[in-house]
């Protein structure tokens, strides 16, 4: 007979270890200003993006308009990444769901290698005005979802999933010293 404690989450730990490691945390988190500040983020981000997609990317030459438009579809991607993140959290903050629930695979952020590269950067070269608008975007876009993916694990990963996580990191070092 299966107990929860006996299931494993998608990281390969049990969960009975990730509820009475990161329970307490979780619920902080999804209460906090964080989450709040999270959301107001990357509200402002999408509809920037798409504000720019409406209208500001016709402005300048051709290749840069076939550049940006290439990229359309990664941008609108780590968006809706992003914001189904954020749903789980804010359904997990309102008990829609449990954090057993929130910590299943079909739940977590997708690698940015799955999504596909957001290139822009590479143009460098490109100094009009609408092309550096895009990559600052873009930019921002990437880096919203590189701190998401690192809250992401940091929430739901085991101490293996961890790594760069300096005290993740300690406790993997403790627990190995001992074992």
């Amino acid at each position: 007979m299966n107990s929860k404690k006996n299931k494993t989450n998608p990281d390969g730990g049990s969960l009975g270890t990730f509820r009475s490691q990161a329970e307490a945390r979780l619920v902080e988190f999804v209460n906090s200003d964080l989450l709040d500040n999270l959301i107001e983020e990357l509200s402002y981000l999408n509809s920037s993006i798409l504000v720019f997609f409406d209208k500001d990317y016709a402005v300048g030459e051709e290749s840069q308009r076939n550049i940006i438009l290439s990229q359309e579809s990664q941008c609108k991607e780590f968006i809706d990444q992003l914001k189904k993140w954020i749903e789980v959290q804010v359904s997990l903050k309102n008990k829609k769901i449990s954090s057993l629930d929130a910590c299943q695979s079909e739940h977590r952020l997708s690698s940015k290698t799955e999504l596909g590269e957001l290139t822009v950067s590479q143009f460098s070269n490109i100094n009009s005005a609408s092309f550096l608008k895009f990559r600052g975007l873009t930019e921002d876009l990437v880096s919203l979802y590189d701190q998401i993916a690192r809250l992401d694990r940091s929430l739901y990963g085991s101490i293996a999933a961890q790594k760069g996580n300096t005290v993740a990191d300690q406790i993997e070092r403790i627990r190995s010293a001992y074992i």
